[in-house]
């Protein structure tokens, strides 16, 4: 019995319009990332806020 060769997967070579389409992905990817940051970072500043907040009322009730 004959092991049958699978032919190796030649990669195509990258044209100028690959490289653009991947630089186009990696700036969306980039500014997608960049919105997220921004939203966390308030979300964490506003609980910050928040966790200050409740501990001043707390202060304020109990001592």
């Amino acid at each position: 019995m004959q092991t049958i060769r699978k032919k190796p997967l030649t990669a195509r070579k990258r044209t100028r319009q690959d490289k653009t389409k991947e630089i186009q992905m990696m700036r969306k990817r980039k500014s997608i990332n960049s919105d997220n940051t921004r939203q966390s970072e308030d979300s964490r500043k506003l609980y910050k806020r928040r966790q200050e907040k409740q501990a001043v009322t707390f202060r304020d009730q109990f001592c």
